[in-house]
């Protein structure tokens, strides 16, 4: 005799499933990065220095180059291509200024010999720079690390490394952000300000 057992799920439900499977596993990653955040704040208050604040696109970048490292087998401050953790941050748009509240003007640089027309954008301009009142001046550093188990393994072997300790008590910086997967643990330093004249 043959017996046959059959559920049927309604895709909305499936949906929920994966949906609070989903939260599941960030809510795990969000508690890891809040007891690494938790740590080195501890270790900046007994020097004497100001709590990091969380900065989403510190984190991105971090989770990213996280991800980067473990799915193309690399662990270095530079992707393959030559990118470093100041380009990638770069790239995120954490070092971008508001072009209006610095005053910002584009000046178009145009050859010699050409007849300078009253155009926004000539074609035949060789470069365009924005010129703005106001200077952006920041810090950024980074730290990684592999193959450690658990939050407090990583911050304990950050601190026992000489430039680890010196990025996580720097006092430049004001911002993190924690990327972590598998065993690939990233962390982003940075501050950001703009200096008007």
């Amino acid at each position: 005799m043959l017996y046959s057992y059959t559920t049927v799920t309604s895709r909305s439900q499936i949906r929920e499933s994966l949906r609070q499977i989903k939260n599941l596993e960030r809510s795990n990653a969000d508690v890891i990065q809040d007891q690494i955040i938790i740590a080195v704040n501890k270790e900046r208050e007994k020097a004497g220095l100001a709590s990091l604040s969380v900065n989403m696109q510190l984190e991105a970048t971090a989770e990213q180059h996280a991800k980067d490292m473990q799915a193309r087998g690399y662990f270095s401050h530079f992707t393959p291509e030559g990118k470093s953790f100041v380009d990638r941050i770069k790239d995120s748009g954490y070092t971008d200024i508001d072009p209006i509240a610095c005053g910002c003007t584009q000046v178009l640089t145009v050859p010699k010999g050409k007849e300078q027309r009253r155009e926004t954008k000539p074609d035949y301009a060789v470069y365009s720079r924005d010129v703005c009142r106001c200077q952006p001046k920041f810090a950024l550093g980074e730290n990684l690390a592999q193959g450690q188990l658990t939050p407090e393994e990583v911050v304990r072997d950050w601190l026992r490394s000489e430039g680890h300790r010196q990025n996580i008590l720097q006092p430049a910086f004001t911002e993190i952000g924690v990327g972590i997967f598998r065993d690939m643990w990233v962390q982003n330093f940075g501050n950001f300000e703009l200096v008007l004249p």
